[in-house]
Order: structure tokens, then sequence, then C-alpha cells
């Protein structure tokens, strides 16, 4: 029997008590700063008299500042947000745009409200301060990534949502997969496991979407060309866009179901080259150990359930600590303990270029040690964007990228992994020893969680992914351009999971090793090419866009197992006894082709129409059932825009009805 004492979130929860009243403290002796005590004594003495000089002072700097904030048409906005910078004292302006606030003399007010661009305005000792607020239009104009393509979000009928680079750099992650987590609605990021050889996390947008063995994973697209989420660096994305629902998903078909993200990467940039260095250190800690029962504690508890099993001799034993076959070992402490945690992240980059050519350059490095010993990973990326205009219409453009992953873990007899370690652990009491003093480690019948840490079993695994992409775009004329594009992406990997023998007790312990491995390879090859038009005349917008991509998928891989070793140092399938020795392999190879297209209508950037078709056929079906149309149909109208609208609420400055 075992119980569970979370005792550390008690006392954070203390100290922020602590500290809340503090503040309230010095919050009232600010207020009355002249106040004296009427008992002057030892705990009540008079406020020390320069004290009161100089809080006096202050007090009289304090300043009651009103005025109205209005729109350019001098309309009052209500709901401006007015707040003393640097601190968590503010107001709201009233339904008329009018407000009052105490502020210090050298205070700073902070103007903001959605749909305007945020002010700071300094008192400097006035009392009256009138603020006219300006139309925030770049969140209106903000150019999203959208399928094959971009468009103005105001101009959106899907349902978008995007992060750029700023954003993401405001973050440190290890993970490209992490770097969503909390930055928008409708996406759930979920880290299963602080294991440094698999902390990936999984995606889901909008939900569980299916129970099948098809998954949940969204598709993802990196510069077009689909791809893994982690095999890009987070420090080298530009933007991230997500399609949530059908409407702006359905160009991308079948594979689309689950939602779609797509990564933009940065380029090159104008000018004398730009040199970027990043470096990130920290350590892992975990947030809550399990405190598990003292051993003389089970022992009284096991007596309940059976009683006689120790003796009161055999729990003062326990109590004092005397006796080594008596102990009082802490098996979870024991596994947290033994790892550094600690982790760095160095990234480099290097932009440039002409108005013909630019360049980015980037690399980067990540090294985890885990909380747990033997547990570790590091990752190696490294990758070059080129841009080149060709001719005054003609623009050429290179994707290159790299990575190199390798992990490794402690693993058990039965090939558990630290998982089945720390599962391990959690099972033994207090009353099973750790290490003995002869050498030999403790044991509940088949667990021996620190035999299994300090023998030389272990799970390592290897990954290596390349990606290709080349694209050119043709502006034939202003209003038409066509895009051909060829992807290329391979993706390596191999485990290696070795048994050690090693002994336990005197009398028992792993005496057969073993090794499993495998290898895979997966490529994907596509071929893309669209054609684009895009007028805007009178109160009239247009955009139609065609394309064909095809696409090609291999994969094979290859396992062996062996046993019977010479030796624990020797681990490689050749070494290893035939006799009870297997192996396996498989290959697979399919296809996709597809027709796209989309065609978008508004009047006016009020009345906004979009529709999308995809038209896919799969080799994995028969050839009477290979094909499929996936359309879609969405609308949308800005009401902000209405006159009537704009009259009744003039602080809105974008709201729109979609379908």
């Amino acid at each position: 029997m075992k119980k569970f004492l979370y005792k550390s979130p008690g006392r954070i929860i203390r100290y922020s008590c602590l500290g809340i009243l503090g503040q309230f403290m010095l919050a009232g002796l600010y207020l009355t700063p002249s106040v004296a005590s009427p008992n002057p004594g030892a705990l009540n003495e008079p406020v020390n008299a320069s004290l009161t000089t100089s809080l006096n002072a202050a007090a009289v700097l304090r300043i009651e500042v009103t005025g109205t904030v209005t729109s350019p048409e001098g309309t009052g906005i209500p709901g401006v947000n007015i707040l003393i910078k640097g601190t968590g004292t503010g107001t709201v302006a009233d339904i008329d745009g009018r407000y009052k606030i105490n502020a210090n003399n050298d205070d700073v007010l902070v103007f903001s409200s959605i749909g305007y661009v945020t002010q700071e305005v300094p008192v400097n000792g006035r009392s009256v301060i009138d603020v006219t607020m300006e139309e925030d239009l770049q969140g209106l104009e903000e150019v999203v990534v959208i399928g094959y393509g971009t468009r103005k979000k105001v101009n959106l009928t899907g349902s978008v949502a995007s992060v750029t680079s700023e954003e993401l750099e405001k973050r440190t992650v290890t993970r490209t997969s992490l770097a969503l987590q909390g930055q928008m609605s409708g996406i759930s990021v979920r880290q299963g496991s602080g294991n440094p050889r698999s902390n990936a996390a999984s995606l889901l947008i909008r939900g569980q979407g299916t129970f099948s063995g098809a998954g949940n994973s969204p598709l993802v697209l990196v510069d077009g060309i689909e791809s893994s989420i982690d095999a890009v660096n987070p420090n080298d994305i530009e933007s991230v866009s997500v399609l949530k629902d059908a409407a702006s998903a359905a160009i991308f078909g079948s594979k689309a179901a689950n939602g779609v993200i797509l990564i933009e990467t940065k380029k090159g940039v104008v000018g004398e080259p730009v040199f970027s260095y990043n470096a990130y250190m920290g350590q892992s800690s975990p947030t809550t150990i399990p405190e598990m029962v003292n051993s003389w504690e089970y022992a009284e508890v096991v007596n309940e359930v059976t009683p006689g099993r120790y003796s009161e001799e055999d729990i003062q034993k326990f109590r004092s600590g005397t006796d080594p076959n008596f102990p009082n070992f802490d098996h979870i402490g024991y596994l947290f303990g033994s790892g550094s945690g600690f982790e760095t992240k160095h990234d480099i980059s290097m932009r440039g270029g002409t108005e013909t050519s630019r360049y980015m350059f980037s690399a980067s490095y990540y090294d985890q040690e885990g909380i747990i010993k033997k547990n570790n990973a590091d990752e190696y990326n490294i990758r070059l964007n080129l841009d080149t205009k060709l001719h005054e219409k003609l623009n050429f453009s290179v994707r290159l990228a790299g990575s190199k992953f390798k992990g490794e873990e402690p693993t058990n007899s039965t090939r558990g992994g630290v998982g089945g370690i720390v599962s391990g652990a959690m099972r033994n009491s207090n009353a099973i020893p750790g290490p003995t003093p002869d050498g030999f480690w403790g044991r509940n019948e088949t667990l021996h969680p620190e035999a299994d840490l300090n023998s030389k079993s272990f799970i390592k695994n290897w990954s290596t992914s390349l990606y290709g992409n080349a694209t050119m775009v043709w502006d034939i004329t202003n209003d038409l351009k066509i895009t051909g594009q060829a992807g290329y992406t391979q993706g390596n990997s191999e485990t290696k999971s070795f048994i050690a023998t090693y002994p336990v007790t005197p009398t028992y312990g792993i005496t057969l090793n073993s090794l499993s491995v495998g290898w895979s390879q997966g490529t994907a090859l596509t071929l893309q090419s669209f054609l684009e038009y895009d007028k805007t005349f009178n109160d009239h917008g247009i955009h139609l866009l065609a394309g064909i991509s095809n696409q090609a998928y291999e994969s094979k891989s290859i396992s062996a197992y062996r046993d019977a070793f010479p030796n624990n140092e020797i681990y490689e399938i050749d070494a290893g006894a035939t006799a009870r020795g297997t192996q396996g392999g498989t290959a697979s190879r399919n296809t996709l082709a597809s027709y796209f297209g989309r065609a978008n209508y508004n009047f006016q950037e009020k009345y906004l129409l979009e529709a999308n078709f995809r038209y896919d056929g799969s080799s994995r079906f028969p050839e009477d059932n290979r094909w499929g149309l996936f359309p879609s149909f969405s609308a949308g109208w800005r009401i902000s825009q209405e006159p009537f609208f704009q009259g009744a609420l003039p602080w809105v400055s974008d709201l729109k009805i979609r379908g």
C-alpha cells in the first residue's frame, strides 16, 4: 500500500498568500503615511519623520487625471483600457469614452483597444488628457498563408489562425510541435512524455476527429511540401497558419480531414549579411514527485492485512535504519535524482542578399540530459534558402534542409524503456532495498529498477531527414502567373534495443542478453503546378486558381533479433546466436494524383464568396473506386463595414459573419 503526499503546491500557496498580505500592508502604509500609532510601544511606534515626509511628498504628486478617448471621427470609444505603465493599476473608459484615474506626475498612461494602435502618453503634471486613437489597419491588411497562396486576413471566409516569427521567438521551445502551445484557439498540443528520446507533442485541431488507425494528426506542409513539423527548427520559421475548418482545408483533399498546418520558413533580406546567434541553457526538474510511505509505516499497514508478517522488532529496525536488511529506500527519489536534467540549444543564422538574389543559412544544435541518468538526446539542424530573380517576370527559389537526431534511454529486461523502470519503482515499497552492501540490488519479484538502471541495457535510436524544394514562378501578366514546384523528402531511422546480462541478487539475475534492431526509410516525391489569376476592378475582386499535383511515396524496413552474445560489449547482430534469431522486412509504394481549384469573389471587400475543390485519386483503392471529390463553399459578410453598423458601434474595427 502506498500513499502520495504533494507538499510543494501547499508551500507555494502559503508563500503567495504571504506575498499578497505584504502588498496590502504596504498599500495601507502608502495611503496613510502621516498616521502615527496612538499607543507608541515596542510594536507600535510612530512612523519615522523622514519616512513620513517622503511618503507625504509622494502623495502630493498624485493627480486625478480625467479625459475622453475618441476615434478619428471624434466619437467617444467605450471600453478602452487605460493602464499606468509598468503597473497593474488601470481603468476602463465608459460608454462615452470618458475615464478617470489617479496617477503620479511622472507616470505614463497606456491606452489600448482592439482595432486601434496602442498609445503611451506621459502625465507631466496634467489633470486632463484627451486622446484620439488611430485605427490599426495592419491587422486587417495582414496577409496570411492559405492553401497554394496567400490572402489578406480581412478577406478570409474560412477559419484560419496564424502565428508569426515575432510571436514564436518570444518562446524557448525545443520542438516545433511545442511552439503552437497556447498560441491560438482550436488547436490542442499534448506532450505525453518528458523522455528526451521521444518528447514530441501530438497535435489535434478542433478535437478528436476519429478513433481509426488512420490517426488524428493534421497534414503539415513546409514551404508547400508535405513534411514533419518537428523536422523544422523553430528559429527558422517565418509564419505558421492553421486551417481549422473544411472551408479552408478542402483544397488539400482527403489528407486534410484532421486540419492542415502550413509552415513558411524565413527568407533572405536585401542588404549586408545579418548574423544572428541565440543560445539557451536550462535545467529540468520534476514538478511533483510522489512521496511514498516510510518502510515502518508500510510494515504496520501490511500487518493489518496479514497479521504477524512483521514483528515489532522488525518495525523498530525499519525505524532505526541500523540494519541494512531493513531499509527505508526511496526508489522514486533515487531515479529522479540520478540525472542532471541539463539542456542547451544553440542557433546561428545568416541572412542577406541583393535585389536579385537573397539567401538565408542557419544551423542549430540541441542537447538534453534527462532527469533520469542515461536518458538523453541531441539534434543537429541545417538549412539553406535561396531566392533569385532570373528575369523581371521569372523567380526561382530553392529550399534545402537536413536534420540528425540521436536518443538514448535505459531499459529493463522486458524492453520497457525508462517508463518501465519508473513503473517498477512505483510498485516497490521503501521496505525493499536499493543497492545492498554486497554490491547487489533489491527486487520485488521481477521488479528491480535500480539494477536495470545501472546495467548496460539500453534503447537507442538515430534518425536523419532530408528536405529539398525547388519553385519557379512566372508572372505572365500583372494579373496572371503560373507556379511549378518539385519537392523531395527522405527520412531514415534506426533503432537498437539491447538487454545485457547482469546480477540482481546473489541467486537471481538476467542471464541471457539479446539485441533487437530495426531500420526503415520513407521517401516522398511531389510534383505540382498551378495557375493563378488575381484581378481587382472598381468594387470587385476576383481570384481564380487551378492546379494539378502528383505525389509518390515509398517505404521499406528491415528488422532482426539475436541473443546469447559473448559479452555485453559486443552488440551487433552477427555476433549473436542464430538458434532463436528472427528477421523480417517490408516495403510499400503508393501514389496520389490530384486536381484542385479555388474561386474567390468579393464586393467592396464587404461581401465575400469562396469555393474550393480537390479531386483525389489514390493507388490504394481499386480502379473503380479510386477517385473522390472534396468540395467546399463559404461566404462572409463584413457587417462592420455597413453604414448602419458603423454608426451604432463605431469602435468595432472588423466584425464578420461567416457561413
